[in-house]
C-alpha cells in the first residue's frame, strides 16, 4: 500500500540546475575555462566532490583548495538566489496540496545541504507540506547512491515498496528502480 512520496529537490521541486551551472561558470570563466552544459548535465544527481574531482581532471590549472572552491560556489549561488529567488517549477504547490489532502506523507530527500533544503522550502512557502526533510549530509553514501531515500523510508518505518520516489533524471533513477523503488517522473 502506498503511504507516502519522497521528493528529490533540485530539478524536481525547483529548477536549480541552471543556477548551479552559472555559479560554476562564475568560478571557471575568470580562470579562462568554460564548462559545456552537456558536460555539466553528466554531473546531475551527484555530489560536489564528484563534480570537483571531474573539473580538476578536465581543467588541470584549477588549483584552488576544495574549501575555497566550495566557498566561491556557495557565494555565487547565494548571490544569484538573492537577486532572482528560488525558481520553483510550475504546479508544485498545487500538486503538494493535492497529495497532502489525499493523506500521503511527503518528504524531501536530497543530496543538498540541510540548511539549503530548509531555506528553499521555507522561502517558497511549501515547507508546510513536508513531514520530513533528509539531507545527503546524514548518510555515508550520498547520491547517486540511494542512501538518502533509504534513510527516509527507514525513519518512517517503511519498506521502499510503500513509497514513491519522485525524481526527474531517468539515468539517475535506474539504481533505485533496480532496488524496488517505484518512480514518478515528469
Amino acid at each position: 500500500m502506498l503511504k507516502g512520496i519522497l521528493f528529490d529537490m533540485d530539478g524536481t521541486l525547483i529548477d536549480s540546475e541552471p543556477v548551479h551551472y552559472r555559479a560554476y561558470e562564475m568560478i571557471l570563466n575568470p580562470l579562462g575555462y568554460h564548462l559545456e552544459w552537456s558536460v555539466y548535465e553528466t554531473f546531475l544527481g551527484t555530489t560536489r566532490q564528484v563534480i570537483q574531482d571531474s573539473l580538476r581532471k578536465q581543467f588541470p590549472g584549477l588549483s584552488m583548495s576544495m574549501e575555497a572552491f566550495e566557498q566561491m560556489l556557495s557565494d555565487n549561488k547565494a548571490s544569484i538566489y538573492a537577486a532572482e529567488g528560488y525558481p520553483m517549477l510550475e504546479g508544485v504547490p498545487k500538486m503538494l496540496e493535492a497529495l497532502k489532502d489525499a493523506g500521503y506523507r511527503l518528504a524531501v530527500a536530497s543530496s543538498s545541504a540541510q540548511w539549503y533544503i530548509e531555506d528553499v522550502i521555507e522561502k517558497l512557502g511549501i515547507a508546510k507540506y513536508f513531514d520530513e526533510v533528509v539531507s545527503g549530509e546524514l548518510v555515508e553514501h550520498p547520491k547517486p547512491a540511494p542512501d538518502v531515500f533509504l534513510l527516509t523510508a527507514k525513519n518512517w518505518g517503511w519498506h521502499r515498496q510503500n513509497a514513491w520516489l519522485w525524481r526527474i533524471r531517468i539515468t539517475v533513477c535506474w539504481r533505485e528502480m533496480q532496488q524496488g523503488w517505484r518512480q514518478l517522473r515528469f
